[in-house]
């Protein structure tokens, strides 16, 4: 690969460009590069600075794009899609968006540093914080004791979906001691076979088969939505929706009492020119008189 990057090095301009990178001159404007060359040129500098990229553009369809072509230089590359908006909003929707923007940040969370192409639109996705995201991650090992009650009501939390299959990521099933998962950031099902309360073992299976595939030590499962919360966080958010609740029907209700009383609605209507005429008003530039002409 790095033949395809070394005659960019005789370029004046590059090596120009590469010596203000390393002394963090940035940032750097490159002009007169056309998309053909310009994922080309990006591919150089990241393999030359050996740092860690986000690149950055205008539209979906152009980061995709990008992306497309960056993974013929880079194979370490991921792309992180923007919501659907379309979709997302929708009762029954594809999951397969979830999984990708989860599995992007999975790699981030565990340390790892891949080149990232984004769009605008997906940069301006608001997320919690990190500190509350990892919480709902849920790490599991050989030898822990669970509460199998306490992490259905998780699972829940997380917004996975209990079925008697579990057929797609998003999905859990339990039978006895058997706890099927599927995580979002997983190619298999998770299957959770329990001794009593302790974790006996865990195993990959295949979803489609439903045959175990491989035996693992630990798992670690993420959330189903992006916007998670414990249940502290749910009752101080009740709270204050019932309070602006209260008070919006204490202001419809005064808002009725003034259009149902004439002289109370005529005094708010004064009271408004009022403050119209303090604020905008200003001496009049203009004199009535009399009319004053010849007449002889």
């Amino acid at each position: 690969m790095n033949t395809l990057f070394q005659p960019l090095l005789e370029l004046q301009q590059y090596q120009k460009m590469l010596q203000n990178i390393a002394q963090n001159n940035t940032p750097i404007l490159a002009s007169g590069i056309i998309d053909i060359q310009l994922t080309h040129m990006i591919a150089a500098i990241c393999h030359h600075t050996n740092r860690p990229a986000i690149i950055l553009t205008y539209s979906e369809l152009k980061a995709r794009e990008i992306y497309e072509n960056f993974c013929f230089f880079h194979k370490d590359t991921c792309f992180y899609p923007a919501k659907d908006l379309l979709f997302y909003s929708a009762d029954v929707r594809s999951q397969a968006i979830t999984c990708q923007r989860f599995s992007v940040i999975h790699r981030y969370i565990n340390g790892e540093k891949p080149i990232l192409v984004l769009s605008m639109e997906a940069l301006l996705d608001k997320m919690p914080p990190k500190e509350i995201f990892s919480s709902f991650i849920l790490q599991l090992k050989e030898g822990d004791v669970i509460d199998t009650k306490e992490l259905l009501q998780k699972l829940i939390q997380m917004g996975y979906e209990r079925t008697e299959l579990v057929e797609a990521a998003g999905q859990f099933a339990i039978r006895g001691g058997i706890i099927d998962i599927y995580s979002p950031t997983a190619e298999q099902t998770f299957r959770i076979e329990l001794w009593d309360n302790e974790i006996d073992s865990i195993r990959l299976v295949n979803t489609n088969t439903q045959r175990s595939t491989e035996k693992v030590n630990n798992i670690s499962i993420f959330p189903m939505r992006e916007l998670v919360y414990n249940e502290k966080t749910a009752s101080t958010a009740i709270e204050k929706i019932e309070k602006e609740y209260q008070e919006l029907m204490e202001k419809i209700a005064y808002l009725k009492s003034i259009l149902a009383d004439e002289k109370k609605l005529l005094g708010v209507i004064r009271e408004e020119i009022l403050l119209i005429s303090e604020k905008y008003g200003d001496d009049r530039r203009t004199k009535i008189g009399y009319d004053e002409f010849d007449i002889s």
